[in-house]
C-alpha cells in the first residue's frame, strides 16, 4: 500500500477551538456551501 494511493478511503479530520475572553466565546459564520450561514467555532476542516 502506497501512502499516495488515491483509492484508499481515509477518515477526514476537522479541528475547532474555543476562544474565550471576558466570558465571551468567539464564533464564526460559515461562508462555504456546507452549513452556509450557520455559526460555529473557529477552526480548520479537512486537515
Amino acid at each position: 500500500m502506497h501512502i499516495k494511493d488515491k483509492n484508499i478511503k481515509r477518515p477526514k479530520v476537522g479541528v475547532g477551538v474555543f476562544v474565550i475572553n471576558d466570558k465571551k466565546i468567539l464564533l464564526g459564520q460559515r461562508i462555504n456551501s456546507h452549513g452556509h450561514g450557520a455559526w460555529g467555532l473557529p477552526g480548520a476542516g479537512d486537515i
